[in-house]
């Protein structure tokens, strides 16, 4: 089997996958180090200023993705187009950058463990806070030298380009749904324009075209590999307290902070507009362009009760069987015949009166 046809085989999951996306789009993070393995291989992608077009393409993802909806795990082979996930960047003095154990795979950080038991003003709690990034297969057509090259790996903060897709992938037809638009074979290019420099950039103009070429080459799909494989997944815990401390070794933990999740920061600290940081998510026009958004969203999550799952249905009864309705006449004739029944006894018969009872005599009045 090919591994376009592997691919078609799992076009609902990608579906799903861009559903998910949309409503994860309000969740929101350039550093000196890389999220990436050393000497991978791949060729990246730089976005530089100016109007770009295009094509994400979708590839069967590895063992190490962070989990995905509802915390749950992804399983090996899935169709994925996006390695969604967050990053401390700028760790220490050789500015690291490393995938959050806690907010990626539910395992001990120290850094986040920093930060709930640390009283934070809102610039230090910036500083460390992990970030949202992205990472793309892309096949570029507004620069044809980039063309000729096939797919590049693309890593860009969540704001700058999923949201925006997401927003726009929804369709406001009739049909309703998202739109499906890294599939191979009916999907749509991207179109959008970067402007500005270092910490004053801007992405904006999304908006979806046709493809240059539809379906996706062949050998466009045979460039593509799991993106989790050339990515730092698991840092280990004292990786990156040595990179956060400078010091090497474990710190003492309580038994309380182990693998726990970051707890809410204080409220006149987190919150520009005076909200309460968490609860009041999205609730103001501030929020669209508040540094704090991705924050304010996870703690949100953190905060809503976990959904039930849903009962199983009960099985439905057996139908009762009903007796079959005879078509024709039944051959009497093949019936065993009765016994006839034993005669009754006769009754005994009843004595004689000898003597005449005496009437109930009248009430006189």
């Amino acid at each position: 089997m090919s591994l376009r046809d592997r691919m078609k085989k799992q076009k609902k999951q990608l579906a799903d996958r861009h559903r998910e996306s949309y409503d994860r789009k309000d969740e929101k993070g350039i550093s000196f180090g890389s999220i990436f393995v050393p000497g991978h291989g791949k060729p990246n992608w730089f976005c530089k200023n100016g109007t770009h077009e295009i094509d994400v393409i979708p590839w069967l993802c590895g063992p190490d993705m962070p989990l995905g909806k509802n915390e749950m795990p992804v399983p090996e082979g899935t169709l994925e187009y996006v390695f969604d996930c967050w990053v401390h960047r700028n760790v220490g003095a050789g500015n690291d950058l490393f995938l959050c154990p806690q907010r990626n795979y539910k395992k001990p950080c120290p850094i986040c463990e920093y930060i709930k038991n640390t009283d934070l003003t809102t610039d230090e709690y910036k500083e460390v806070a992990p970030k949202r990034r992205c990472v793309y297969l892309v096949w570029v057509h507004s620069d044809p030298k980039m063309e000729e090259k096939g797919l590049l790996v693309w890593e860009v903060a969540h704001f700058f380009f999923e949201k925006n897709v997401s927003e726009i992938s929804r369709r406001s037809d009739d049909r309703g749904g998202i739109i499906p638009w890294t599939d191979l074979d009916e999907g749509r290019s991207v179109v959008f324009t970067r402007e500005g420099d270092k910490g004053n950039v801007s992405f904006y103009g999304h908006r979806f075209e046709d493809r240059r070429v539809q379906p996706v080459p062949d050998e466009i799909v045979e460039q593509t590999f799991a993106l989790d494989s050339i990515i730092k997944c698991h840092p280990t815990y004292e990786e990156i307290e040595e990179a956060f401390t400078g010091r090497a070794g474990r710190t003492e933990r309580s038994e309380k902070t182990e693998g726990s999740s970051p707890a809410p920061v204080d409220d006149e600290m987190a919150c520009p507009v005076n909200g309460k940081f968490g609860e009041d998510f999205n609730q103001y026009n501030e929020c669209d362009d508040c540094e704090l958004f991705d924050d304010c969203q996870y703690e949100f999550d953190q905060l809503s009760p976990a959904k039930e799952p849903e009962p199983e249905p009960e099985p439905e009864p057996e139908p009762t069987q009903r007796p079959t309705r005879r078509t024709a006449a039944p051959d009497r004739s093949a019936r065993p015949a009765r016994t006839a029944r034993p005669a009754r006894p006769a009754r005994p018969a009843r004595p004689a009166r000898t003597e005449k009872r005496p009437l109930p005599r009248r009430r006189q009045r």
